[in-house]
Parts: C-alpha cells; sequence; structure tokens
C-alpha cells in the first residue's frame, strides 16, 4: 500500500518565490487554505500550512497508496530510472514511513527548503521572472510583444515584482519561522539567489547562537557569481554544508544559458571555496538538463575531469516550462541524440537520453521555444545559432527550425 510513500509532506516544507508554502521544489501544486485560495506569505505563515486540512490529506492519500498527478515530476524521472526527489527523500528520513504508519506526525517540520523571494543577478534560459527579478523588464517587453503580435500576454512580470519581495513585506514570517525552526536538521536556500539575501544570515547566525548548528545540514544552489565572504565565516559552525554550483553548460555555452554571469569568473569563486578547505563546506556541480543542452552533456563531465576529478556532478532535468524541456524535441532530433550518445554508459547520460525520448510533447511548445529564443537572442545581443552550433544545424534539418532563428 506504501510503496509510493513520500516523506516530504511529512518532514519538509517549502517557501516559494511568490509566497506560495508547498511541501517540495518538485509538486506542481501549493497548499490550499480552502477550494477557491491558496495560503501566501504574503500574508500567512509557514505554520498555517503545516497545520491545514490540505497538507493532512496529503498525508493521507500517500499512507493510502495513492499517487497524486501534481506529483508527475517523480513519477516519470522514476520511470526514467533518474533518482528522485522521493527516492532521495526516503533515504535522507529513512525512519519517516514508519513514524507516520503509526501517527506520529512532527509538530514541526524537520526540514525546510526556502526561497525567499525572487531577487537575482541573472536570468537563465530556462527560467522567468518567477525566480529572477532580473528577467522582469525582458519579460515585460515580451508580454508586449506577444499582446501586439499574437493578441496575448499574461502580465505575469508585473505580478512577480510586486509578490516577489515578500520576505522584505512579511514581518509576521520571521517571528514565526524562529519558533518554528526549533526542531530543523535540514535547512536548504534556493531562489532567485540566495547568497544576495542578506538577511537569511540572520537565521544561521541565531542557529549558531542556540547550538542547534552543530547537528544541522545547509544546502544552497548558487549561481556561483557571488563569493560568499560572510558565509564562509558561519559555515564552519554548521555540521555540514553543501553548496551546489549551477553549471548547466561550459565557456561560452554556460554564459548564454546563465546570462550575465561569467565563465572565468565562477569557476574563480568555486576555486576560491575549495582552497579554503573546511571540512564542513561540501561542493557539487548541478547540471540542469533541458532543450539547450541535451546535446552537450559529456561537456561538463570533462571540464570536471580537468578542473577537479573528484567535484560531483549531479543531473537535474527541466520539468517546467515544457518549451524549454529536451522532451519537446521531435522524434527526428530525439534519433540523433541517441546515435550521439550511443556507447556512453555514464548513468546519468543513459538516465537523461531515456527521460527525453520515452514521451513527445506537443509541437506547438517546440515553436514557442523558437520565438521566445530568438526574442532573448535579440534583446540580449546573442545568438543561439553561434553557440551552439551543430545543435542549430540538426534542428534546421530535422526539426523545422526557422531561418532567422
Amino acid at each position: 500500500m506504501t510503496k509510493h510513500f513520500c516523506p516530504m509532506p511529512f518532514v519538509n516544507l517549502e517557501a516559494r518565490t511568490d509566497g506560495g508554502i508547498a511541501i517540495c521544489c518538485q509538486m506542481d501544486e501549493v497548499m490550499q487554505k480552502d477550494k477557491d485560495n491558496k495560503f501566501c506569505l504574503t500574508e500567512d505563515t509557514l505554520s498555517d500550512g503545516w497545520k491545514s486540512e490540505w497538507l493532512a490529506n496529503l498525508r493521507k492519500d500517500f499512507l493510502d497508496g495513492k499517487k497524486p498527478e501534481a506529483c508527475y515530476s517523480c513519477w516519470t524521472a522514476e520511470d526514467a530510472g533518474i533518482d528522485s526527489k522521493r527516492q532521495r527523500a526516503l533515504r535522507d528520513f529513512p525512519t519517516a514511513l514508519e513514524e507516520a504508519k503509526q501517527g506520529h506526525i512532527n509538530h514541526k517540520p524537520i526540514a525546510m527548503d526556502l526561497k525567499l523571494g525572487n531577487i537575482c543577478n541573472n536570468k537563465c534560459r530556462i527560467c522567468s521572472s518567477y525566480a529572477s527579478s532580473l528577467w522582469v523588464p525582458e519579460e515585460k517587453k515580451y508580454d508586449k510583444f506577444l499582446q501586439e503580435e499574437r493578441g496575448y500576454g499574461n502580465q505575469f512580470w508585473d505580478h512577480m515584482r510586486q509578490v516577489g519581495r515578500w520576505p522584505e513585506t512579511n514581518e509576521s514570517f520571521w517571528e514565526d519561522f524562529e519558533n518554528l525552526s526549533t526542531d530543523l536538521k535540514v535547512l536548504e536556500f534556493y531562489g532567485g539567489e540566495p547568497l544576495l539575501i542578506d538577511r537569511h544570515y540572520d537565521i544561521l547566525e541565531k542557529l549558531v547562537e542556540s547550538g542547534k548548528s552543530k547537528d544541522m545540514t545547509l544546502l544552497y544552489n548558487t549561481n556561483g557569481s557571488i563569493y560568499p565572504e560572510k558565509g564562509t565565516d558561519i559555515w564552519k559552525h554548521f555540521d555540514r554544508v553543501l553548496l551546489s554550483f549551477s553549471f548547466d553548460g561550459v565557456g561560452k555555452q554556460f554564459e548564454y544559458i546563465r546570462h550575465p554571469a561569467k565563465w572565468d569568473k565562477v569557476q574563480e569563486n568555486l576555486q576560491r571555496i575549495i582552497d579554503l578547505n573546511i571540512p564542513s563546506i561540501h561542493l557539487d556541480i548541478c547540471y540542469t538538463v533541458g532543450i539547450f543542452n541535451i546535446y552537450y552533456m559529456e561537456e561538463i563531465l570533462e571540464w570536471r575531469d580537468n578542473f577537479k576529478p573528484d567535484l560531483p556532478v549531479y543531473f537535474n532535468h527541466v520539468y517546467t516550462p515544457q518549451h524549454y524541456s529536451c522532451k519537446v524535441l521531435p522524434s527526428a532530433v530525439k534519433e540523433k541524440i541517441v546515435d550521439k550518445y550511443r556507447g556512453n554508459n555514464h548513468p546519468d547520460i543513459v538516465s537523461s537520453v531515456k527521460y527525453c525520448t520515452d514521451v513527445d510533447y506537443d509541437q506547438a511548445e517546440l515553436e514557442k521555444f523558437y520565438s521566445s529564443t530568438k526574442f532573448s537572442d535579440q534583446f540580449r545581443g546573442e545568438s543561439f545559432k553561434e553557440t551552439f552550433s551543430e545543435f542549430y544545424e540538426l534542428l534546421k534539418k530535422y526539426g523545422n527550425a526557422p531561418e532567422e532563428f
């Protein structure tokens, strides 16, 4: 009955960049106050979500052996042989199932994933104003283009401009967090860019002062553009700190995907942290596989082997928006990807190819990829054609890519 069990509703809370409260970053749903209203950290607190009827019902679904549709990213990952968030959580919280079956529910979460708004200094191609404030001017102009050329737009940038700074406007969040954090074992900071949020260091200093830090793990996902001067002094007081650098390419491809970050600078920041040799600080590379880089997966591993052979590289995947997923590629292009990696037995490459090829998305999403990429190229003065020339030729030949793309 419980083979599909997930520990996350029993142990974890997530604060999203738009103020939504959820149980993890992979679930395509946020907590509801009632059928018409969602919890939002512009006015609600994490404690409200933890005690909600919505979460109680989700816990019951997992104990009853159900597979919530909103958890599709884990189900599709597992079908492709990819280690899912759910599977990792089962390893991280091995007693959660037995405790839940016995009716034991924690009064407070023991893990949290805090995305403290959308403040960011990068505007990555697979991102949006949802996770990066730097996207707002570009999305605003693209929205105007869609209105004029196609008669529709969504004004999402304007919504995020209003709600993306919720940690600055809801003081009750910080008061509630201090009360809720007493049992924490794991604390994650994602973004936006978490190293830009100075107030998160206040949280860490209080955890150090209370003595809780020595038993805690901190997890970060960073774009690597900022050297954390303040962080390195605080992190040594925690049991374990994992800094995951988001590198979705090498060299000019990295700079294209993660504009306006500079490849040499992020490597320098990574090396500076390595050279500190602080035992509690661990590093890895998060390589998010999507339509831009599915054809270049071997290059990040080659770079790692030359830079620091024992540096772990973790492969993640674009789930949304669909037009940036590798699943949107036409079958003929996917066949060429299969051919390219034939004989490569690296488990992450094998599972990524399987993930790419097991489902075909609506080709209207591919047209959306062409359109949005062309617009951003013009806005930023960049060129997909020049940066990914070999892959561009495949798209042109087998993917009906427009000449001007």
